[in-house]
């Protein structure tokens, strides 16, 4: 798994046992978002490839922020990445 091809730059990889980890940083959330969704299709390719399932129901994604640091910074984290059927 840790030699998925073609994998975005900016996608930086963690692997321990069967659990993986992607992450990006960028300034803009939806910078990140495009990102990590090229990242996430090109694993999805990967898993496909060599007959790899992964789980829908125990994927997730937490947003790291330094946002609330700034003063009248409207709280909106979430992001719409696509794994099989569901975002």
């Amino acid at each position: 798994m840790c030699q998925i091809d073609s994998l975005p730059p900016d996608v930086k990889i963690a692997l321990f046992a069967d659990d993986l980890c992607i992450s990006a940083s960028k300034t803009s959330k939806r910078e990140i978002q495009i990102i990590l969704q090229k990242g996430v299709n090109r694993i999805i390719e990967h898993c496909k490839k060599w007959g790899f399932k992964i789980n829908e129901k125990k994927t997730c994604y937490t947003t790291f922020t330094k946002a609330s640091l700034r003063k009248n910074y409207e709280k909106r984290y979430g992001m719409k990445i696509k794994i099989g059927q569901t975002t």
